[in-house]
């Protein structure tokens, strides 16, 4: 995994004590800055965090979550049909 700036772990450290990080993507905007994505679960919500390339917070949302979300489609090696 590539570094990220300090910024966002320390923001999720802060803000998000109890959750479980999910993904961070790394993507470049159309102007040429890196921007960050964040997805963390914590208490029944899905955070999702986009950070600009210097790690300061530009855009938040939440939504519930439901147990796609978590397994995908598949459970301890069950796949669907």
């Amino acid at each position: 995994m590539s570094k990220i700036p300090f910024e966002i772990s320390d923001y999720i450290k802060d803000h998000f004590r109890e959750g479980c990080l999910s993904e961070i993507k790394k993507e470049k905007t159309e102007s040429g800055h890196l921007k960050y994505k964040v997805k963390v679960y914590e208490d029944q919500l899905i955070h999702l965090l986009d950070f600009n390339e210097k790690g300061h917070l530009v855009k938040s949302e939440e939504r519930p979550v439901y147990d796609e979300d978590y397994f995908e489609g598949m459970f301890y090696g069950n796949k669907e049909e």
